[in-house]
């Protein structure tokens, strides 16, 4: 009989620790600093401007000119509209 009880023993301690290692770390959770991004340069978006021509001109990926101006509608550029050409997080 004592045999028996050992396997579900270990089995419960097992379920135990793993119940209580995910809630420790449910709860303790460390706090990412904040970063914001500030635009050191920008630019007036003149007729004929893609983002893809201005990535381009100011030797920037697609990936990162899109990252300094999140939610840009590229598809709906306008004239005098002010795009970001130089970022960095602070």
């Amino acid at each position: 009989m004592a045999k028996a009880t050992i396997p579900i023993a270990i089995f419960l301690l097992a379920f135990f620790l793993l119940i209580f290692s995910i809630s420790v770390k449910g709860e303790v959770v460390a706090a990412e600093p904040s970063l914001e991004l500030q635009c050191n340069k920008a630019y007036g978006v003149k007729s004929g401007d893609t983002c893809f021509a201005l990535a381009h001109t100011f030797k920037l990926s697609t990936d990162h000119f899109n990252f300094i101006n999140p939610n840009l509608n590229c598809s709906a550029l306008f004239v005098g509209q002010w795009l970001c050409v130089n970022a960095f997080l602070t």
